[in-house]
């Protein structure tokens, strides 16, 4: 790594978006018409739910598991995130939402 520190953790983004904004930028990235829908917590909570009890069960717990009950809390908020640690740190310039996903595509 040049730029950095071994172990630390950085935000690359330079916008705050919703998970749907998300969703919707990733379907204009890969040149699709798709419409975007949004899915009650509820749902989520209960496979973040149903998740935790298979991972336990099993007994093979992943460390990217996304959809775990704390995440899909995480998901329901507005929570808000500054990049500028990775600006300042790692000399990463500011782009648009767009910009970043496309690039991620490619």
């Amino acid at each position: 790594m040049v730029k950095g520190g071994s172990g630390e953790r950085y935000i690359l983004s330079s916008v705050n978006l919703t998970y749907r904004r998300i969703a919707e930028l990733l379907v204009e990235a890969v040149g699709r018409s798709h419409r975007v829908r949004t899915l009650p917590m509820g749902l989520f909570r209960t496979a973040g739910a149903g998740n935790r009890v298979i991972r336990d069960l099993i007994g093979h717990a992943r460390h990217d598991d996304a959809l775990v009950p704390e995440n899909v809390e995480l998901m329901g908020r507005h929570v808000y995130y500054a990049s500028g640690k990775a600006e300042r740190e790692l000399g990463m310039p500011r782009m648009s939402a767009a910009e970043l996903i496309t690039e991620f595509i490619r």
